[in-house]
């Protein structure tokens, strides 16, 4: 539990007013598990499968023009993970995110693969999960 110290040290922090409000940005992260039409997890590495490496690189070729691009990466069992533009408004977020799902859609449908936004897989042990090749 929080200390009433550390309470008021979060609230001033807060209230301090480290941006002005007309440079206050907001942005957001979305982490995603994708698996094959087996319910098999789409391996993080390259090889001789479609792999988690694959689908980020394809996303970030799709989006690479756009004036306002958002970042993907991996997280190391090979979820994807979107990071948006950081935004004034909640709304420029959403047509982001709306932009990235129309082309997550589109690819998922060409590779007959799916997706669960989870940051965690709820099918598999973290024993079952490759990681990342460094």
């Amino acid at each position: 539990m929080f200390s009433d110290t550390l309470n008021t040290k979060i609230l001033n922090t807060i209230l301090s007013n480290l941006r002005p409000p007309t440079e206050r940005r907001v942005g957001v992260e979305i982490e995603t598990v994708f698996y094959d039409n087996k319910l098999k997890r789409l391996p993080v590495n390259p090889g001789n499968k479609f792999s988690a490496q694959d689908l980020m690189q394809d996303l970030v070729l799709l989006q690479k023009d756009k004036e306002n691009s958002y970042i993907y990466s991996l997280e190391p069992g090979g979820q994807l993970e979107w990071a948006s533009s950081p935004f004034v408004s909640l709304h420029e977020i959403n047509s982001q995110w709306n932009d990235h799902v129309i082309q997550l859609k589109k690819l998922c449908s060409d590779k007959k693969i799916f997706s669960l936004d989870f940051a965690l897989d709820p099918v598999f042990h973290p024993d079952e999960i490759d990681l990342i090749d460094i």
